[in-house]
């Protein structure tokens, strides 16, 4: 829990201080992340002391979607995030569950009941179904912000950010 609420604080408090330089500030993080997995990946092929692309024990194309996916999922949850109220934020991330949920049950591949379900046991999608209402009933006041015509620019922009940010939970959702 301790390690969450630190990723979150300085998460936010990097997209805050930013400015203008978030979309640097996510390059970075991206140039960072590829650098720290294919180091990983190196040091990996060096301890099995083959190069080969099988011998690393998965395919890199997938890897390489992975970190495209990763990517675009950071760079809107960089690009919205200094918009959004701290406490929003740490319910709008919790979407990445019952989107995760979701698509791993459009794609099933078991002949098991449980294998089709992917392990999730009735109480999983219980609580998918309790954050996705809860992420609803805090994405309410942005709806009512979006459809009101005479709404300030400032809270229309604000709106909009969060739904960029819970669009965010989409390629993490894939990748995952």
């Amino acid at each position: 829990a301790l390690s969450y609420a630190t990723e979150r604080s300085t998460f936010k408090i990097l997209v805050d201080h930013a400015g203008p330089f978030r979309m640097f500030a996510a390059e970075a993080i991206s140039a960072l992340y590829a650098t720290i997995l294919g180091l990983t990946m190196l040091c990996k092929a060096f301890a099995q002391g083959s190069f080969e692309c099988n011998a690393l024990g998965f395919p890199l194309a997938d890897v390489g979607v992975m970190a495209i996916l990763d990517s675009l999922q950071l760079l809107l949850c960089v690009i919205s995030g200094s918009k959004i109220p701290p406490v929003y934020l740490v319910l709008l991330v919790q979407m990445n569950i019952p989107v995760t949920i979701a698509l791993s049950n459009c794609f099933k591949r078991g002949t098991t009941e449980n294998e089709q379900n992917h392990g999730y046991t009735p109480l999983h999608l219980f609580g998918a179904c309790l954050i996705t209402a809860a992420v609803l009933m805090g994405l309410w006041p942005a709806v009512i912000e979006i459809a009101d015509p005479d709404s300030p620019l400032n809270a229309y922009n604000s709106a909009c950010n969060i739904f960029i940010f819970v669009l965010s939970c989409i390629p993490a959702a894939v990748s995952t």
